[in-house]
């Protein structure tokens, strides 16, 4: 799928954020622990998601999407092996994998090696290593996973804190009746709204520092739960605004975006928050070039590293970036230089030299976060830039093409 990108004229405007694609994923699967109806509220209308529905459905899990909710109801899993065609487009679809053996007492069934974007070798290591700490017996082929077993509850330590394996390990382990801890875990804010998900279906879970604990429950009850705001989606208007003449972002929790809030301030941008809403008023007048590492939250969120990418590109002077949770996420860069960006990469440290003026091109949305990072770019210019895999866009952008034109950016594929 192929889109077009230019700037008509940009216009100061408020954008309500959606809801949360990482917290959606895993808490959608999570319904499958649930022994009730669960409703869930604000779920973000995008192919990942949709894509999800369609692959529980296949299992024969009673589950529907309407209007931003998602109704599901106490069902049989009847398919033990699963269709590699949907499965190979959507990374998330692992979170099944962690559901199956916390809903089940005799675990028997297969899986396979999950797909989606491809912006950096990220294998499945820590959550096979940690289902084996539970007592499942994994065997695994080029393409395939059996697991087999009766699970109980572990002491997991986790090599670093990864939000899919933390995430597995939530979902495996809430209703053994045990305690499980999970040491050096990831506390993204999507981990903790999982959490709070299970929480209101009774679930007893606890997190002190980088520390989970899970006293396990036999029994989940109904819920009707709201899925957070996508903090990613907020910080791509964020950093659009501050290309242009600002914006006014709604529906989100500044917490959450406190490492690039902080960041935009340190360039030289004057910025609002209050209770749900953050504004940012452009200065262009002396922005300051920066040095970013990004690491696990409660640090700049590896997502906005191929964004800020394009920010720096238009401040005079050196900018670096040190990716250290996906050293190798630098799909961006070679597409972000076809907009004539001074952008390189040398012994993992991305260097952005600015100020480059933007030529319109085409270029490729290789993964969801590098297409982001290009339709901020293509912004830049008053002439037509196309993007082909567009779909990869739109795996994680909710009426992108609304917000954008409602910006002054005109967006159409």
């Amino acid at each position: 799928m192929t889109g077009k990108v230019k700037l008509k004229k940009y216009q100061f405007n408020t954008v309500t954020i959606s809801g949360s694609k990482n917290s959606s994923l895993p808490i959608i699967a999570g319904c499958i622990l649930c022994d009730e109806q669960v409703i869930l509220n604000n779920v973000p209308d995008i192919s990942d998601v949709h894509l999800l529905i369609s692959i529980l459905k296949n299992m024969g899990i009673d589950i529907v999407f309407k209007n931003n909710n998602v109704i599901y109801k106490p069902s049989f899993v009847k398919q033990k092996y699963f269709n590699y065609n949907s499965i190979k487009k959507l990374r998330g679809s692992y979170y099944i994998m962690g559901a199956l053996i916390g809903k089940a007492n005799d675990i028997h069934f297969s899986f396979l090696y999950p797909g989606g974007c491809k912006f950096s070798t990220r294998p499945i290591n820590y959550h096979l290593q940690a289902f084996k700490n539970m007592g499942i017996k994994i065997k695994a082929n080029n393409k395939k996973i059996n697991f087999k077993g009766n699970k109980h509850a572990a002491t997991h330590n986790l090599p670093f804190p990864s939000v899919g394996a933390t995430i597995n390990i939530i979902l495996a382990s809430s209703k053994i009746e045990a305690t499980t801890y999970i040491n050096n875990a990831s506390i993204e804010p999507e981990v903790i709204d999982l959490c709070n998900f299970l929480i209101s279906m009774g679930a007893n879970i606890k997190i002190s520092n980088r520390t989970i604990t899970i006293n396990g429950k036999k029994e989940f009850k109904k819920t009707n739960y709201e899925i957070m705001e996508d903090r990613i989606e907020a910080g791509t208007f964020l950093i659009l605004g501050a290309l242009h003449d600002g914006i006014q972002i709604n529906n989100v929790n500044p917490k959450n975006l406190e490492p690039l809030i902080d960041l935009l301030k340190q360039i030289g941008f004057n910025i609002k928050s209050e209770y749900n809403t953050i504004t940012l008023y452009n200065k262009k007048e002396s922005l300051l070039p920066f040095n970013l590492e990004i690491n696990p939250f409660p640090s700049f969120p590896t997502d906005l590293g191929p964004l800020i990418c394009v920010l720096a590109s238009q401040i005079n002077g050196i900018s670096n970036i040190i990716d250290k949770v996906y050293k190798d996420r630098i799909s961006h860069i070679n597409e972000l230089q076809k907009f004539n960006i001074n952008i390189t990469n040398y012994d993992n440290i991305i260097s952005i030299k600015g100020i480059n003026k933007i030529n319109n091109c085409t270029a490729c949305a290789l993964d969801l976060r590098c297409g982001a990072a290009l339709i901020i770019a293509a912004s830049l210019s008053n002439e037509y830039s196309i993007i082909t895999n567009v779909e990869n866009i739109l795996r994680g952008y909710e009426k992108l093409s609304e917000k954008l034109n409602s910006l002054g950016i005109e967006f159409s594929y």
